[in-house]
This record gives structure tokens, sequence and C-alpha cells, in this order.
């Protein structure tokens, strides 16, 4: 069994020449099949699709890297599917956002919800952890909000900052 991890509000992290790459090749992928099935980019900053794809995977690779999970790049159209998962195998998605102050966002008519749900800031290849939040405390009534979209969103004060993973038994 290894210990504990945690990850504190607003550690830093910034991608190797690998991780960039690997970056570059699964935004590529995800937007040639987002262009494939005209997906529609909610971006409220008017940044373009493929800046947009690469800022999400470089804060969801950033993440896992942090948080020492295997990440799972999704390279088809995004539908609210696990970014990583915790040792538990409890389902996480990140979300990336420039705004700024920023907020913790989800669609509302996404199709599947996961556990836990943290908020990465930054701009490729430099990445910062802004806090977390849990199903019940994102996806909820009083979350509710009208952006361009309906959305759930939470403020940057809103969430909850230091995050510790534990470490499952490893079997033997």
């Amino acid at each position: 069994m290894t210990g504990p991890r945690a990850i504190l509000w607003n550690t830093r992290y910034t991608l190797d020449d690998v991780d960039k790459a690997r970056v570059i090749w699964a935004a590529k992928k995800r937007y040639d099949w987002n262009r494939r099935v005209n997906a529609q980019y909610d971006d409220f900053t008017g940044r373009p699709p493929m800046a947009q794809e690469i800022d999400s995977v470089g804060a969801e690779l950033a993440f896992a890297r942090m948080a020492w999970l295997k990440p799972r790049l999704v390279l088809t159209q995004w539908q609210g599917a696990a970014n990583c998962f915790m040792p538990d195998g409890r389902s996480v998605n990140v979300t990336h956002t420039r705004m700024n102050p920023p907020l913790l966002l989800e669609g509302y008519n996404a199709k599947r919800f996961c556990a836990f749900y943290i908020l990465v800031t930054g701009a490729f290849p430099r990445f910062r952890y802004r806090g977390w939040a849990r199903f019940c405390e994102l996806i909820h009534h009083s979350t509710v909000r009208q952006f361009q979209t309906l959305c759930y969103s939470l403020k940057h004060y809103q969430v909850r900052r230091d995050l510790v993973i534990l470490a499952q038994e490893e079997e033997e």
C-alpha cells in the first residue's frame, strides 16, 4: 500500500516536453473528432476551438501528474466521461478555465456525471490546481446558472481547497 497523496491549493505544474507532445497529439485527435460530428464549443473567451482543446487536454494531464493518477485522454467527443479515476475507482472530471475569477462549470444537460470535479486554471503548458467539489456540491438546483448555455456553476471561493487522495491496498 502506498501512502496518501495531497495536492495543495494553488499548486503549479508545468508539462515536460514528452507530455506537451502527448497533449498536442490528443488535442488534435479530439478536435478532428469534434469537427466530424459538428460538436459545439462552449467557450466564453472567444478562443479558437483547437486552443481550447490544447488547454483542456493539458489541464487534464497536468492534474493527473499532480495527483499521481493515470490519465484517461478522451479522444472522441466530450460527453461528461471521466478524465481519470481515484484509486478507489471514483470518477474525476477535470475542468479547465481561463476565466478570471475562475468558475467550476458543468453542462446542465451533461449525459454522464462524475464523483469529483476538479478546477484547473492556466495556459498550456503551465497549469494551476484551484480546488475541487463533490458531485452533490456542484450538481444541485442551487448552482444552476445561465451563461451562454444553462450550466451548474461554483465560484472559485465555493470549491474545496486541498485534496487528499487515499491509496488503495494493492492486491498481492
